[in-house]
């Protein structure tokens, strides 16, 4: 079974550190990890197809990872979901949005990890 990789990285350490703590925890068989800003394209090169919070999109992020979350944008209650080329906006984000994102990206890799458990259709890999 592949390793589903979060990146976390917020300018406001605070949320970053709070959020990777609790997905640790409540998501312990994913590999969440906590990422200075400035190193967040070093680590896609590192893990290019994991989901990445933050409150900043780079193109680097938009171009290799898993997909993504806007997460506190300018300190603003609103989260931009991207997952699978489709994007929504969340305003007013609790943490069951971003365990949502979590579930359905993890069950959108070709792996379709978790996806039978989470009762969403499983994506064939295709080739």
């Amino acid at each position: 079974m592949s390793v589903f990789h979060v990146l976390i990285t917020h300018n406001l350490t605070t949320y970053a550190s709070a959020l990777a703590g609790v997905l640790g925890q409540i998501r312990p068989h994913f590999h969440v990890l906590m990422v200075a800003p400035a190193d967040l394209d070093g680590e896609l090169v590192r893990f290019p197809d994991a989901l990445v919070v933050s409150d900043s999109i780079s193109p680097a992020v938009k171009g290799s990872s898993g997909g993504w979350i806007l997460y506190y944008p300018n300190q603003e209650n609103v989260a931009v979901v991207n997952v699978d080329g489709r994007e929504h906006t969340v305003p007013n984000p609790v943490l069951e949005d971003v365990l949502t994102a979590l579930d359905i990206a993890a069950a959108l890799r070709p792996s379709g990890m978790f996806a039978e458990s989470r009762g969403i259709p499983r994506r064939e890999q295709s080739g």
